[in-house]
C-alpha cells in the first residue's frame, strides 16, 4: 500500500483546435502549478466548480493522463517510471460517473 502521494508543480493542458478546425492547435491549461502531498489515512478534499480540474487531478494520480509539467510521486518515486498496472493496484480511483462492465460483480472486482 502506498504511504504518500505528492504533486510537485504539476500542470496539465489539453490541445484545442481553433474555430476553423485547422491543424494549428493551442494548449488550454486545466491545471497550473499544483503542489500538495497526502499521506495514507489523511482526509483530503478536492473541491471546486464543474470544470475546475478535480477529476483531472485524480486522472493524473493514476496515470490516465500525463502532466504537461511537474511531477507526480508515489512514496517518492516518479509515477512515470512505475509500471502502470502496479501503480493502479496501489492507488484507488472512483470516478464521478460509474462505469458498468459486463460480467459478474466478482469478475469486475478482480479486474481491478
Amino acid at each position: 500500500m502506498a504511504e504518500r502521494l505528492g504533486f510537485s508543480s504539476v500542470s496539465f493542458a489539453r490541445l484545442t483546435l481553433d474555430n476553423n478546425r485547422k491543424a494549428a492547435a493551442e494548449k488550454r491549461a486545466i491545471i497550473r502549478n499544483v503542489s500538495f502531498s497526502v499521506k495514507v489515512g489523511e482526509i483530503f478534499i478536492i473541491a471546486g466548480p464543474s470544470g475546475s480540474g478535480k477529476s483531472t487531478l485524480l486522472r493524473l494520480a493514476n496515470r490516465l493522463l500525463v502532466p504537461t509539467d511537474g511531477t507526480v510521486r508515489l512514496d517518492g518515486l516518479d509515477i512515470s517510471e512505475l509500471e502502470v498496472t502496479a501503480l493502479r493496484r496501489r492507488i484507488g480511483l472512483v470516478q464521478q460517473t460509474p462505469a458498468l462492465f459486463p460480467g459478474t460483480v466478482l469478475e469486475n472486482v478482480l479486474y481491478g
